[in-house]
């Protein structure tokens, strides 16, 4: 191996690691309904999503991921993600819980933000609230770095049986 070789720095497929994220998402939502918040397998798995929020956003030179949704489809960077898992549903119906068309995560969210949204989208409510309503109980627990995102709803007329189009304006 030469020098040059050894500091190659290994392109990251980033509809891959997308497609983890949403992986690692269904895990930190499943085991942080399980478990307690210190229990090793919730920090284990938002430890990992954490990670992942912060190779895409350097590998897209981005300060934020959305991971989007319209109609049963995942979308990331306006495309569907095709690889996700059957698992993604349960992902998916917590999103439609709220009405939600995704959710952002900043380049620099901590694990404690992913600890407290999770702990927020899971909490039952008295009363059912919207995705603006749940992003405000993010807020006022002092989470900062994540946020559920609007429905996508502009153009989606014209979007459809066209899904690259869909989650252009989230």
């Amino acid at each position: 191996m030469t020098d040059h070789d050894s500091n190659a720095v290994a392109a990251v497929d980033t509809e891959v690691e997308a497609t983890l994220l949403v992986e690692d998402l269904v895990a930190a939502l499943v085991n942080s309904r399980i478990y307690a918040v210190d229990h090793p397998r919730v920090r284990s798995s938002i430890e990992q999503v954490h990670t992942r929020v912060a190779t895409l956003c350097e590998a897209d030179d981005s300060e934020s991921v959305r991971i989007g949704i319209y109609d049963g489809l995942l979308i990331y960077r306006h495309k569907p993600l095709l690889g996700a898992s059957i698992g993604v549903r349960r992902w998916s119906e917590k999103l439609a819980e709220y009405g939600s068309g995704g959710v952002e995560f900043d380049a620099g969210v901590s694990t404690t933000d992913l600890s407290l949204f999770f702990a927020t989208v899971l909490e039952r409510q008295e009363e059912r609230i919207n995705w603006s309503q749940c992003n405000d109980l993010i807020a006022l627990r002092q989470c900062v770095g994540v946020r559920l995102l609007p429905p996508y709803t502009d153009g989606v007329e014209e979007s459809i049986g066209d899904p690259v189009k869909l989650g252009l304006d989230f």
